[in-house]
């Protein structure tokens, strides 16, 4: 049985992209804060900057990630950028923010495991369209 990576890819970057798309709502929807991240974000204008561009990013991401889907093998790198440094990235943060910051770890790492996970899912994606691109 062999793997289809165009279908495989496709399938990721669109996950993602409902993902990053579900996450950019959530920002923009302060009710939603306690529930999704553990507590309200940060109030004062800067929290409100932060989490603005932290949506507009998500939107962005949502974009780029639905675009990659209509051309998953020439677009494949997106997935290997879209692991590190973007989802690494996050989970940076949730550590920092649980251990350095005392969020509540009953939400914070679950999701950075979660997230640990998404970014095998997408370098073992990136790697087998690498692989049917160029065959050893």
């Amino acid at each position: 049985m062999t793997i289809d990576a165009r279908k495989t890819l496709r399938v990721v970057f669109v996950c993602g992209a409902v993902i990053d798309g579900l996450a950019a709502v959530a920002l923009l929807a302060p009710p939603l804060w306690p529930f999704v991240f553990g507590a309200a974000i940060a109030g004062g204008p800067g929290g409100i900057v932060a989490v603005g561009y932290a949506a507009a990013l998500m939107a962005g991401w949502t974009a780029l990630l639905a675009w990659c889907a209509c051309a998953p093998l020439e677009r494949a790198f997106v997935a290997l950028l879209t692991a590190a440094p973007v989802i690494v990235g996050l989970i940076a943060s949730e550590l920092v923010a649980t251990f350095g910051a005392g969020a509540n770890a009953w939400r914070t790492l679950p999701l950075a495991a979660i997230q640990c996970v998404w970014v095998v899912i997408l370098l073992a994606s990136y790697l087998l369209a690498r692989r049917r691109r160029d065959p050893a």
